[in-house]
């Protein structure tokens, strides 16, 4: 509920609206469209969604999609520790291992997996 209310006070305010996990816009985005400028709202929406989340999938996402992996079941993939954790290796953070074991609770393996996941040299 968090990410869809930033997205629309985002849009109301004219300000980035960044969304972990929050529901498509779309219903919005068509009410804005046929109501005035849409443009700002593609612009400025941005959406973090893991593969697996359930709420991402209410609406159709506008603006800028990153999708995660998430290696936990449907439920688990609505965790901000999860999706915080796979953001944090593909940025290549340093503290990304430490943050993930012990935080988000991943198994060094699965770690690994995703870390080399982005790894296109390898």
């Amino acid at each position: 509920m968090g990410g869809g209310l930033a997205k629309i006070l985002g849009k109301y305010k004219s300000k980035q609206a960044l969304s972990l996990s929050g529901p498509g816009m779309n219903t919005f985005h068509s009410l804005w469209k046929y109501g005035g400028s849409s443009e700002f709202f593609d612009l400025t929406s941005i959406d973090i969604v893991p593969d697996l989340d359930l709420v991402p999938r209410v609406d159709i996402s506008g603006g800028t999609v990153f999708r995660l992996l998430c290696l936990n079941t449907t439920f688990n993939c609505h965790s901000k520790e999860l999706s915080l954790c796979e953001s944090m290796i593909m940025c290549r953070n340093p503290n990304a291992k430490e943050y993930c074991r012990n935080i988000a609770k991943i198994s060094d393996e699965d770690y690994d997996m995703l870390f080399n996941a982005g790894n296109f040299n390898a």
